[in-house]
C-alpha cells in the first residue's frame, strides 16, 4: 500500500470557509487527499454545572443588577434570585436556583423556551450524537451528560443565538479531535474569526497573560509591541487564554493545551467585549489601564502569523546579517490554487509535485548559507509529504518511520478503529531538498496538521534544532455535519486516528517537540523575533 494514496474512508463535503481563516479542508475527495493533505480543515463533563450565557458571549464587561422589590425576581445567568423578606423584615434576594421544568431566567422572570430554542437545542443534540458515533478521539466522552448539559444550556439561556454558538463550540470542544471544526455561511456576523483582531492587534501566549507580537500604529487600543496584557475583567493568566479560546468563533478545534492556548491568544482581540477593563504591563514593566471601545477597524487583521505578514505566498527567504538564512512556510499547500470536487489521485500528484518544485526553487536561493531556520509558525497544513522531502534534505536526517492512521469504526462503544493502516509517513534522507548545514525549525501552537509532522519529523527524523510546539493535530479526514439552527451552522467530524510508530500512542494532542517559547517583551519592543534568535543561539555558530 502506498504512503502516498491510502485509501478513502470517507467522501464528504460541506460549507466551505475560505482557505486563509481554515486550518482544515472541508472537501475530501479522492485517497489522495486524505494521506496527502493534512491541512488544519479524559475529556469528561459536569453535568450539573450550566454555562452562563456571559461565559459564551463577553470578554468581561459589567453588568447592572435591579433593586430589590418584594416580589420581584432577578436572573443571575441562567439562575433565578427572588426578594422577600429577609431577617429583621429587610427585603433581601434569596439564594439563585433553577427556573422549574426547561424554564429559563429572561427579562428578570422564570419563562419558558422558544420554539427557537427548542430547534436550537435539537440541532446541538444532534451535533453530539454524530461526533460521539464518528469522531476520531481517542478519549471517552460522556455523551449524555454532555447532552443535559448543553439543553439546558441553550433552553435556560437567553435566547440570543450566541448562546447557541457557544454550546455548539463547546461541544466540539469536549470531543478535541484536530481537523474538527465551526463554521457559519455569515462568519464575521455570527461570531469572528479563529485567530483574526479586530483591532489591528495581534497576541501570543505568555506566562503571565497575552504578550502583543504586532500592534498597528494608530491601533485604538494604543496597545504596543512587547505590551503584556495581564487581565481582562475578572480572567488573568492561563485562565484569560482558555475563556478566549472557549469563546465561539468560525475555526478549529485545537487538541493540545499549546494549541489552545495560542489560539486563544490569537483570537483574543478579535472577541474582547467593549467595555471590558485590560490591565497592562508594558516592555518597561509599568502598569496601565485600557478599556476595550465600542468602535473597532473596519477591517479584520489575520493574526495566524505572529507579525500578521501575509499568507498569499508558497515560501519565503531572506538572508540575516549574520548569513543565517530564514524560510518563511505560512502552509503547506498552494494559496492560490484548489482541487476540484472531482480530483483524481492524478491531480493531486500533479499539484503536489508543483508545489514541492516551487518551494525547493526558493530553498535553492539560499542553500549555500551555513545555516537554515525554518519558520513554520502558523503553519495551516496541506501536503505531508512536501514537509517530510523537507525534513529528509537535512543533513543530519535519517531513516525514521513516524506514523501511521486508521479510520474511527461508526457507532463503536468504547471507540474502536479499523484494521486497514494508511498514510504511513517516514523520513527518508535524501532528495530535492539535500543541504549540509545547520538546521533549524520554528514552530508554535497553531502549526496544525502536516505544520505538526514537520516539527515532528524533525525531532523523530534529524538532529535538527526544534523551537516551539505546535498544535498535535495530526488527523486529517473529514466529514460533514449540518446544524439546521436557526441559524444554520455547519460543523466537520474526523475519524481519522493517527498514531506513533514507536509506543502506538494516539498522536491527537501530543505535539513533538514538547516544550513552547514565549515572546520576551523587551525583544518585540526592539523589534526582535525571539523564537527566531532562540533557534540561531541554539545552532551554535
Amino acid at each position: 500500500m502506498s504512503t502516498l494514496f491510502g485509501p478513502v474512508r470517507r467522501r464528504c463535503s460541506a460549507f466551505v470557509a475560505p482557505l486563509s481563516r481554515r486550518p482544515f479542508l472541508l472537501r475530501s475527495t479522492s485517497a489522495a487527499l486524505l494521506s496527502v493533505l493534512a491541512v488544519a480543515c479524559s475529556s469528561t463533563v459536569d453535568d450539573a454545572a450550566v454555562p452562563a450565557a456571559s461565559e459564551v458571549r463577553d470578554g468581561g464587561g459589567a453588568q447592572t443588577e435591579p433593586a430589590c422589590v418584594i416580589g420581584t425576581m432577578r436572573c443571575q445567568a441562567t439562575l433565578v434570585s427572588r426578594c422577600e423578606l429577609g431577617e429583621g423584615g429587610v427585603a433581601a434576594w434569596s439564594a439563585p436556583s433553577r427556573c422549574p421544568g426547561d424554564e429559563g431566567c429572561r427579562a428578570e422572570r422564570c419563562e419558558p423556551p422558544t420554539s427557537r430554542q427548542r430547534t436550537q437545542a435539537a440541532a446541538v443534540a444532534g451535533l453530539i450524537a454524530e461526533l460521539s458515533a464518528k469522531s476520531a478521539w481517542h478519549e471517552d466522552v460522556d455523551a449524555a451528560a454532555l447532552t443535559v448539559r448543553e439543553r439546558a444550556a441553550i433552553l435556560k439561556g437567553d435566547g440570543e443565538d450566541a448562546t447557541y454558538f457557544g454550546s455548539a463550540w463547546r461541544v466540539m470542544n469536549a470531543f478535541p479531535q484536530g481537523h474538527q471544526g465551526l463554521y457559519s455561511a455569515a462568519c464575521d456576523a455570527a461570531m469572528p474569526q479563529q485567530n483574526t483582531s479586530r483591532f489591528g492587534v495581534c497576541g501570543r501566549p505568555a506566562a503571565d497573560g497575552v504578550v502583543v507580537t504586532l500592534a498597528s500604529a494608530q491601533n485604538k487600543l494604543g496597545l504596543r509591541a512587547g505590551d503584556i496584557v495581564l487581565q481582562a475583567g475578572a480572567d488573568a493568566g492561563d485562565a484569560m487564554l482558555e475563556a478566549a479560546y472557549m469563546r465561539p468563533v468560525c475555526g478549529s478545534v485545537f487538541p493540545s493545551k499549546s494549541g489552545r492556548l495560542t489560539a486563544g491568544a490569537a483570537s483574543f482581540f478579535a472577541h474582547v467585549a467593549a467595555g471590558t477593563v485590560l490591565r497592562v504591563r508594558d516592555s518597561g514593566g509599568a502598569l496601565r489601564e485600557v478599556t476595550v471601545p465600542e468602535e473597532s477597524d473596519a477591517k479584520v487583521t489575520d493574526c495566524t502569523d505572529p507579525f500578521s505578514r501575509s499568507r498569499r505566498i508558497y515560501a519565503e527567504a531572506t538572508k540575516r546579517p549574520d548569513g543565517v538564512a530564514v524560510i518563511r512556510l505560512p502552509s503547506f499547500f498552494p494559496y492560490d490554487k484548489t482541487l476540484g470536487a472531482n480530483a483524481t489521485d492524478a491531480d493531486v500528484q500533479a499539484m503536489l509535485d508543483a508545489y514541492r518544485a516551487k518551494i525547493a526553487l526558493v530553498f535553492n536561493t539560499v542553500k549555500d548559507a551555513p545555516a537554515i531556520v525554518w519558520d513554520a509558525r502558523g503553519n495551516t497544513g496541506g501536503f505531508t509529504p512536501v514537509a517530510l522531502a523537507i525534513v529528509s534534505g537535512f543533513g543530519s536526517a535519517r531513516a525514521a518511520d513516524l506514523s501511521y492512521c486508521r479510520s474511527r469504526e461508526f457507532g463503536s462503544s468504547p471507540i474502536a478503529y479499523g484494521v486497514d493502516t494508511y498514510a504511513a509517513y517516514a523520513v527518508e534522507p535524501g532528495g530535492p531538498f539535500a543541504y549540509t548545514g545547520k538546521v533549524a525549525v520554528v514552530t508554535d501552537g497553531l502549526a496544525y496538521s502536516a505544520g505538526d509532522y514537520f516539527p515532528f519529523a524533525a525531532a523523530r527524523g534529524s538532529s535538527a534544532v526544534v523551537v516551539g510546539m505546535s498544535a498535535g493535530a495530526f488527523g486529517g479526514g473529514n466529514g460533514p455535519i449540518e446544524l439546521a439552527g436557526p441559524p444554520t451552522l455547519f460543523a466537520n467530524y474526523d475519524p481519522t486516528a493517527c498514531f506513533d510508530v514507536l509506543t502506538g500512542a494516539p498522536l491527537e494532542g501530543s505535539p513533538l517537540p514538547s516544550t513552547p517559547i514565549e515572546y520576551v517583551p523587551t525583544d518585540l519592543a526592539a523589534g526582535k523575533d525571539t523564537p527566531i534568535e532562540r533557534a540561531v543561539l541554539a545552532l551554535g555558530l
